[in-house]
């Protein structure tokens, strides 16, 4: 793995860093602790929808560096907006004083279902290591929203502007 200046990556604890300046080193246990991905309740590689399920709230902001942004870390528009997973729909069931929620656009009401994000997904801008692409149906939810389970209850959520939710569950 080769990190650059301003990349961003997942702490075991979850947290989320930028490699920069204030990083000096990275052991090889660190190394392998931000490359291996927890299970929500399932092994490696095996995530179920229903693991999911339940309400979840964005605890800080990220953002991506792979590419332009408009967000900023810990992005008022989505701290503290809270998101649910259910069997049959997702629904972000508030917004935040910067940013209301837009139904038609935020919310999945077609049963949703998880796929392997990984380097075997044959969509090249969906290829996320450890990550899981969840779809509405059999469509995309949101920009191709993409989640990284951290720990039974923490996972990244990679969603527009190339933002980085941490969602802790509630």
């Amino acid at each position: 793995m080769v990190l650059t200046a301003g990349a961003r990556f997942i702490m075991g604890d979850g947290r989320l860093r930028e490699w920069g300046p204030k990083v000096k080193y990275l052991t090889e246990l660190s190394a392998a602790l931000m490359m291996s991905v927890s299970t929500l309740a399932a092994a490696p590689g095996k995530l179920k929808y229903a693991d999911l399920i339940g309400i979840w709230r964005v605890s800080g902001v990220a953002v991506n560096s792979d590419g332009m942004s408009t967000l900023v870390d810990d992005d008022p528009q989505f701290l503290g907006a809270v998101l649910e997973f259910s069997v049959d729909k997702i629904v972000w069931l508030n917004g935040t004083p910067a940013r209301s929620i837009v139904p038609e656009v935020d919310n999945c009401d077609a049963p949703p279902k998880v796929t392997s994000a990984g380097p075997d997904n044959p969509a090249s801008n969906f290829q996320v290591e450890g990550g899981f692409n969840v779809l509405c149906g059999d469509e995309d939810w949101g920009p191709g929203g993409v989640v990284q389970p951290v720990d039974a209850d923490t996972m990244i959520l990679r969603w527009y502007d190339n933002g980085l939710l941490r969602l802790l569950r509630q």
